[in-house]
């Protein structure tokens, strides 16, 4: 896959008017002293404060009520400003900039007035005239999702800039090392520091350097992780103003870890209620006076958590949270509800409409909950049976289930049914209103005082179509109440006792003894067979009984349990396996052991320091910057009859190839009647057997293929492959006839590689129907699907291999519009 170098988009700062709140004065036979007048600081540009490469000025009007000073960034010595200091009234400034013969620079000074100060940003233009440029959190968001991983290292000398919006002072977060940051292009994004407390200040401006930074996808949330020593607080007190949206708005956007503020609303339950009552957090939900609501999220760490909910109508700001598929409102203090009134009279009566359910992750459902409540929102919950009583571990009325975020554990007034409506492996819909929690021994259950029954369960899919991955982890993990009623995988363990049979409930172990409680009803099928003897994976489900416990759901969740067992000397590492980036770095390796040991590197490239240690101890591997292609190296660690290997691989030097990745779109004819073309074009440098491939139709946002089009013969290299419609007349060159070629502007269209089940180009989104106008771009209108040419850019080097998540992300950015029934460009493609 060739990398792509994103530039990206100016970020100046632009004055409007700076006014701080001023007081209406009436005319008395009073006089007020200035000294206790509340300070005002207003000032007034001509523009963007943006100087071209040659020295040059600018003017700055200020107005104050009182004295005020200047002082200048520690980065702005190629600056300066004229007067320094002043006493009240209005005045003007002179900013002087140097001639540069450098790069793009920016600086920063601050005008302080008694207790209020401003920031102003200052840049200039390189001496080949470009200007600053940062990533984007759009163009972040999209090499996120066109990386494909869940995790991804930045390996680009990216920046990024922006605006904390998330108030460290409220504490409304999920974690006190996380945060919100939004752009000048009002996008938002979560992140978190990798210290143990996040000290940024809604307000700062923050330039960030994402190289070395993790992307990950934290419970549906997209997140970015940095050390704060990467970050440079450009300037404090640049307060983003939130966006005014609906509801239905939001509920219908792209809205992730931004600030808006949503008008006419109200909490559907109040009395007697706090916006934060138990767990992790509490979830509240917010009804609009037309028909549409959201749920607001409070965490147990906010300093408002103890204020009761407003009982009135009114206006509300917070952070827009993605989770699970969920949206959360997050205020981040009181400030953002002071517009809500507290005067019950002022409620609306929303109109009657059908009751929808709202899905909420397992997680969130948790912690909404307290024991013995009966929960009366519409909600539902959505998750794969990871256990039942099939192979009677557990008693005939118990069903745990789960989801990415977490499991929890149903009971059944009608046990006799569950093997039937809530069988293990599928993935079912719950339907939670009405039922009753309870914590016995330690385990929440839901259903309690027979209150939920198998007809409230929806069976979505007999066997999931996307199953559940146990979650890896460890004993101490376990231990530490980390997991409950969580399908989990616990790796290079062993039974305690071999011998003993599974209603024993034995114990297993790791490598340094450390033992978790693996229990077995005597009348499970396998009650009386014997644990398995060797090491290895166990599988199982997380429950509690005053103390954590694990439960097997059968004896095929061991299978993996046959290596040899642990001998009295050990020696544990941490990782197995780490990845490089062609740059290189530090790694270190966490060893516990009994014995003296001895660590080396087969390769020059990787050093290692120390060479040996006795017990435990870690050693720091160090990989020099990779020249070449991928490499691998082999760490051991032995005593001599103990060996443990860790494997290194380190990616390759990074270079742009003039190759397509794999065949694409290269031009796309949604014309008048059946004039539909399709173009697929061959840039790899080699002839390409066409067998591998196929062509699929997704209408009107259905996930479900359509038609199909398996392709035949060979293309060769800069060569393009033409099909058509059966009715299409208006190009008389060379092509196939097909019936996936029977699309319209909002149909899903995808070049699948048959061999490895991949996409390898997308056009639209498959599972979105854009409606009657077909994909737009938001930035040029008449850049659409429909009734267009589209011809792909020559910059391009591959297609679309991963599903957007709705809309055409790379329509703006990859192809060309030409009237409806363009055909000039069939036949031929070019690529630079």
């Amino acid at each position: 896959m060739i990398v792509k170098k994103y530039q990206v988009f100016k970020s100046i700062f632009l004055f409007a008017f700076s006014i701080i709140s001023s007081l209406s004065l009436f005319v008395t036979c009073l006089t007020i002293d200035d000294d206790l007048a509340k300070p005002e600081l207003i000032f007034y540009s001509d523009g963007e404060f943006v100087y071209e490469k040659e020295a040059g000025s600018k003017t700055i009007e200020l107005k104050s009520n009182k004295d005020w000073s200047v002082t200048k960034g520690a980065d702005a010595d190629w600056i300066s400003i004229s007067p320094k200091s002043g006493l009240k009234g209005t005045t003007k400034l002179t900013v002087n900039a140097d001639s540069n013969d450098g790069e793009a620079r920016e600086c920063t000074f601050k005008i302080t007035a008694s207790s209020i100060d401003k920031t102003i940003t200052i840049s200039q233009k390189a001496v080949d005239a470009s200007e600053l440029y940062y990533t984007t959190i759009e163009e972040i968001r999209t090499m996120y999702a066109e990386h494909g991983q869940e995790k991804w290292i930045i390996a680009q000398p990216l920046h990024l800039k922006g605006h904390v919006i998330s108030d460290r002072i409220g504490g409304n977060r999920p974690s006190q090392r996380d945060g919100y940051i939004q752009d000048n292009a009002r996008n938002g994004l979560a992140f978190r520091v990798t210290q143990s407390t996040n000290l940024f200040e809604m307000g700062d401006e923050l330039i960030i350097n994402l190289e070395g930074s993790t992307l990950l996808n934290y419970g549906g949330v997209l997140q970015l992780n940095f050390s704060d020593k990467t970050v440079k607080v450009e300037a404090h007190g640049v307060y983003i103003t939130p966006e005014k949206h609906t509801i239905k708005e939001i509920l219908n956007g792209s809205f992730d870890g931004t600030l808006v503020k949503i008008e006419d609303v109200q909490f559907e339950t109040y009395k007697d209620l706090c916006y934060y009552e138990t767990g992790l957090a509490t979830i509240h939900t917010l009804v609009s006076c037309n028909d549409a609501n959201i749920l607001v999220k409070t965490t147990k760490y906010a300093n408002f958590k103890d204020k009761f909910l407003p009982a009135g109508k009114g206006n509300i700001i917070g952070i827009m949270s993605m989770n699970n598929g969920t949206w959360h409102l997050m205020p981040r203090n009181l400030d953002d509800v002071k517009e809500m009134s507290n005067d019950e009279s002022t409620r609306c009566t929303p109109n009657v409409v059908p009751v929808t359910e709202t899905k909420i992750s397992i997680a969130d459902f948790r912690s909404s909950i307290s024991e013995g409540d009966t929960y009366t929102k519409e909600i539902y919950l959505e998750g794969e049976v990871i256990l039942n009583s099939y192979k009677a571990n557990v008693p005939d009325h118990i069903v745990y289930i789960a989801d990415n975020t977490a499991g929890i554990t149903l009971s059944f007034s009608d046990k006799e049914n569950i093997l039937i409506n809530v069988p293990i492996g599928a993935k079912v819909k719950a339907h939670i209103k009405n039922t009753k929690s309870k914590v016995l021994n330690g385990q929440l259950q839901i259903g309690y005082n027979n209150s939920l029954a198998t007809q409230d369960v929806d069976i979505v899919e007999k066997i999931s179509s996307t199953p559940l991955h146990p979650k890896v982890t460890t004993i101490d993990k376990i231990l530490a109440g980390k997991y409950e009623s969580d399908l989990v995988k616990i790796e290079n363990v062993q039974f305690k006792n071999t011998g003993a049979k599974y209603a024993d409930s034995t114990y297993i172990i790791n490598e340094v003894k450390k033992k978790i409680q693996v229990t077995t009803s005597r009348e499970a099928d396998f009650a009386n067979e014997f644990v398995k003897e060797g090491m290895g994976t166990l599988v199982a489900v997380v429950t509690v009984n005053k103390l954590p416990q694990m439960l097997i759901r059968s004896i095929d969740d061991l299978s993996d349990m046959t290596n040899n067992r642990f001998v009295d000397s050990f020696i544990a590492i941490e990782k197995n396996a780490i990845v490089y980036p062609e740059k290189g770095g530090n790694e270190t390796i966490n060893i516990t052991a009994n014995v003296n040991w001895i660590a080396s590197s087969d390769k020059s490239w990787l050093t290692i320091n120390p060479k040996n240690g006795s017990s435990n101890g870690a050693i720091t591997a160090l990989a020099n910057e990779n020249q070449a292609e991928e490499r691998k190296a082999t760490i051991t660690i032995t005593d001599g009859t103990i060996t443990k290997s860790i494997i290194i691989t380190q990616k390759a030097k990074v270079t742009v190839s003039n190759k397509a990745t794999d065949l694409f779109f290269s031009e796309y004819i949604e014309g008048s009647s059946n004039n539909k073309y399709l173009e697929i074009y061959n840039g790899t440098g080699i002839t390409v057997d066409l067998s591998d491939y196929k062509i699929e139709l997704y209408v009107n946002g259905n996930t479900t293929v359509k038609s199909t089009e398996i392709l035949t013969g060979t293309l060769g290299n800069s060569k393009v492959a033409i099909f058509k419609h059966s009715k299409a007349a208006i190009y008389d060159g060379e092509a196939t006839i097909s019936s996936a070629i029977n699309y319209n502007g909002n149909d899903a269209i995808a070049l699948v590689k048959i061999s490895t089940d991949t996409y390898v180009d997308i056009i639209g989104t498959i599972g979105h129907d854009p409606g009657k106008k077909g994909w737009i771009d938001p930035s040029n209108e008449d850049l659409t699907t429909m009734d267009k040419t589209l011809v792909r850019k020559p910059s391009i080097y591959g297609g679309v291999s991963v599903n957007p998540k709705n809309a055409f992300p790379t329509l703006g950015k990859e192809w060309i519009s030409f009237p409806i029934d363009t055909v000039d460009f069939l036949g031929s493609h070019t690529m630079n």
